[in-house]
């Protein structure tokens, strides 16, 4: 990260944050980031150090932008390199930024496209099946939502529902919010276009789905 600066300390906390940076890149976060974004407008904390903030942050179970409150922002920062890490508004700015680009969709295309170019662990072809299944997640946020049927609780609550695309190892290559009211047999005529995308070759591809996605026509 440019500007970034590691000096000599002892007795640092969240120094075991370090584990993760080789996962991190193997991701192709920032790689993926830098190719779609660019770079963030001028300021001190640049692409990398907002998304690394945030990556350790989550690891660290504070994923939202007010968790930075629990966290000594010098403490955190000589992790990252810097003086003091980023706090509450610098975070809400930078990734309202990030936002208005209208972006987010080339750059989770652009990760899943860097993780099925990769193999699996034992050299296996991550795309040769790929699985695609719908999630319920109950909304806890304060605006008006639909109601759809939580299988957890048993009963219709307010709630957004995810279509998850796994490899054949069973790890996440994307996941997008299905649209409101939609079968997951419309959302996989929409997604299996850029599935084939982001395989981005000719590799053949077994895509499995469960009754949820049993559709005549679009197996036609």
């Amino acid at each position: 990260m440019r500007g970034t600066v590691f000096a000599p300390a002892a007795h640092v906390r969240h120094a075991g944050s370090f584990l993760a940076f080789p996962a991190l890149e193997s991701t192709g976060l920032l790689t993926c980031a830098k190719e779609v974004y660019g770079s963030l407008p001028n300021g001190f904390y640049g692409l990398d150090t907002i998304l690394v903030d945030a990556v350790l942050r989550a690891l660290a179970g504070e994923a939202r932008a007010e968790g930075a409150t629990r966290f000594d922002p010098v403490e955190l920062g000589r992790v990252l390199g810097l003086d003091r890490a980023p706090e509450v508004k610098t975070i809400r700015r930078r990734i309202s930024q990030l936002a208005e680009t209208g972006k987010a969709g080339e750059l989770i295309a652009a990760l899943a496209k860097h993780h099925l170019d990769a193999t699996g662990p034992g050299g296996e072809n991550l795309v040769e099946v790929l699985y695609v299944d719908g999630y319920v997640r109950a909304y806890q946020g304060t605006k008006k939502i639909g109601k759809l049927y939580s299988t957890r609780l048993k009963f219709p609550v307010p709630a957004t529902e995810e279509t998850w695309a796994t490899d054949a190892t069973g790890s996440p290559v994307f996941v997008v919010m299905a649209e409101p009211g939609a079968s997951l047999a419309s959302e996989l005529r929409r997604l299996l276009p850029e599935l084939r995308t982001a395989v981005g070759d000719d590799r053949r591809v077994l895509v499995g789905f469960d009754r949820g996605g049993w559709s005549p026509d679009l197996l036609k």
